[in-house]
């Protein structure tokens, strides 16, 4: 039997193998849409998504982490949490189909009435797809999990760059996240044999909501810490500035924290089944703590000496705006991600009010940015410091919540000091590389490969010197694949 920390990696694996085909496919739908549409019309639907991420937000029940963290038998908890999700996406699509000229009137942009409408289906479908899938996490059948999100990463992929070739529009991205939605609510059923049955208790409702209660409170702070700065950017600056900052945001944080954020799932489901084992969860945490900081360090690194390489050959000229803020957006995606590895500590050991009590200080720090931008310089570059401002403050909180309760965070500071030597070189080694070869496609590729060849010798030699083998073992732990095919 493979034990939780074979569990963790083998699954971490299979989320980040299936996770970098998603993003491959995420990244090249967003280069083509880059080359065929503007940053107007990426603007015009970063709003409607704002609009409707906020009241998912404000009715968000927590429940999936809750059947994740529940020891208990879970099937009683399925139909009762089934039939409330179905109500709440309704819900959500009512009230925004009918809240769309407000929002319109706020944003003084007419233009995103009928976009709101639309995209106020996604929110319906969303409703009816399977609570299966979140059994298959608790359960770490992480293989499944992974491959049916990637369906829908495809079927989107197709969708809206099928319709981008030929309809230059705003709609292309309307119409893909419907179809997006879909295909996911259809699929979710066959990935897993959960089937929904009129029963609801009310007992069991209770015991959800109980659970869930602080991450809904984390859940409404957390959006005004994920998005003041977008509706700051684009209710001040305009339209096409936010599709410019969502555009950076969106390459900074793609090697970065959402590889994090889809690890961090799979240990959520491993923190839990060793909840009550306080020295096992902590060295647990230690070693993933340490592998997530080797693996976006250098992410880091090379999109902050890359980021104008990146963007005039990959995105092209009228992208250009975002080479001044995706460095600094870059910095802020690493304290992002790391933090997203505590958060799903304290999600499933119980303490949801340490997320919200994080989440809280964070989107306050975020604000108290926003309002020293408002005074002094309305500008993307100040905006992005705010946001940096914020993401370190959620670090830094953590790190002191987890000493609180676990003590032990120098350690986790110490252990990633392999990844910031080896950082350093390869950071040496990109400058040098950057002013020898030309700002083409290939001489990109070459310093990219040749940053990855310096980084990960000098991780392996390090790790032989001093006896830490964290890396090491993982490669071995390669191997645990052969069981899950």
């Amino acid at each position: 039997m493979p034990s939780l920390v074979d569990k963790i990696i083998s699954g971490s694996i299979w989320v980040s193998v299936i996770r970098v085909g998603q993003k491959v496919f995420s990244a090249l739908k967003q280069i083509i849409l880059a080359r065929l549409l503007f940053p107007e019309d990426f603007g015009l639907f970063g709003i409607a998504s704002l609009m409707l991420l906020a009241f998912e937000v404000l009715t968000r029940t927590g429940f999936e982490d809750a059947i994740i963290h529940i020891q208990d038998d879970i099937k009683e908890y399925l139909h009762t949490s089934y039939w409330i999700q179905i109500i709440r996406g309704c819900l959500i699509g009512l009230i925004v189909y009918f809240a769309a000229p407000t929002i319109a009137s706020f944003f003084d942009e007419p233009r995103i009435v009928s976009i709101v409408r639309v995209l106020a289906l996604t929110e319906v479908l969303k409703g009816f797809k399977s609570i299966g899938i979140v059994v298959l996490r608790k359960e770490m059948d992480f293989k499944t999990e992974s491959i049916f999100l990637f369906i829908g990463v495809l079927a989107h992929f197709i969708v809206t760059v099928g319709l981008a070739i030929v309809w230059q529009s705003v709609w292309v991205l309307v119409w893909g996240s419907v179809a997006s939605e879909l295909v996911k609510v259809i699929t979710s059923f066959y990935f897993h044999d959960y089937r929904p049955r009129f029963l609801f208790d009310w007992k069991k409702a209770k015991d959800l909501f109980r659970y869930g209660i602080w991450l809904l409170a984390a859940g409404i702070v957390s959006y005004i810490a994920l998005q003041a700065d977008n509706i700051f950017v684009g209710k001040l600056i305009g339209v096409s500035a936010l599709g410019v900052y969502q555009m950076a945001y969106f390459v900074a944080n793609l090697p970065t924290s959402e590889i994090a954020k889809q690890i961090g799932k799979v240990v959520q489901s491993s923190y839990a089944e060793v909840q009550e084992n306080k020295e096992q969860l902590k060295k647990t945490f230690q070693q993933t703590f340490q592998i997530i900081s080797v693996l976006l360090i250098p992410a880091v690194i090379g999109l902050v000496l890359l980021n104008e390489r990146l963007v005039l050959v990959v995105l092209g000229d009228k992208w250009v705006e975002t080479i001044h803020v995706l460095p600094i957006l870059a910095l802020g995606a690493l304290f992002r991600g790391v933090s997203a590895i505590a958060a799903s500590l304290f999600k499933a050991t119980g303490y949801t009010s340490y997320v919200f009590r994080v989440e809280f200080v964070r989107s306050g720090t975020l604000l108290t940015g926003l309002g020293v931008c408002s005074y002094f310089n309305i500008s993307l570059l100040f905006v992005s410091w705010a946001y940096v401002g914020s993401t370190l403050t959620m670090f830094i909180y953590y790190m002191v919540l987890y000493e609180k309760k676990y003590s032990g965070s120098w350690v986790l500071l110490y252990s990633i000091w392999p990844a910031l030597i080896s950082g350093s070189f390869l950071a040496v080694c990109t400058s040098l590389l950057s002013g020898v070869l030309n700002t083409g496609m290939l001489s990109l590729i070459m310093i990219i490969l040749a940053g990855f060849l310096v980084y990960s010798v000098l991780i392996l030699f390090l790790e032989k010197v001093t006896g830490d083998k964290i890396i090491l073992n993982l490669l071995k732990r390669f191997k645990l694949l052969e069981k899950y095919l």
